[in-house]
């Protein structure tokens, strides 16, 4: 695993804190289970099911924030074309599902 200064500053985890940890850590409980079902199915297909669209979802910081992130996900490939890994992209949304979801229950005020 990799973890750069975006994840770093998204997740609350500095590099040394996340190596080496299940991905556990930032993956709300009730979502864990659909994760690793989806990653196996990725890595046993070769390909996700977004085909590298981005999804929305939610994630957790070190201190127990939840966050909205839209995640990319992409297969990585050998000079043969077998999987050998994944990487994964997260952006957080999360002011902007706050307030589209703010508009939408005053239907417009703001």
């Amino acid at each position: 695993m990799r973890w750069n200064r975006a994840a770093a500053v998204l997740f609350g985890y500095s590099p040394e804190e996340a190596l080496g940890r299940n991905l556990d850590m930032v993956i709300p409980e009730h979502l864990r289970a659909a994760h690793w079902r989806g990653f196996e199915a990725a890595m046993t297909s070769g390909h996700t099911r977004l085909h590298g669209r981005a999804t929305l979802t939610r994630a957790i910081n070190k201190t127990g924030d939840k966050l909205y992130v839209e995640m990319t996900f992409a297969m990585v490939n050998n000079q043969q074309g077998e999987v050998v890994g994944s990487v994964a992209i997260a952006r957080d949304v999360t002011a902007r599902v706050e307030h589209e979801r703010s508009v939408a229950r005053h239907g417009g005020e703001t």
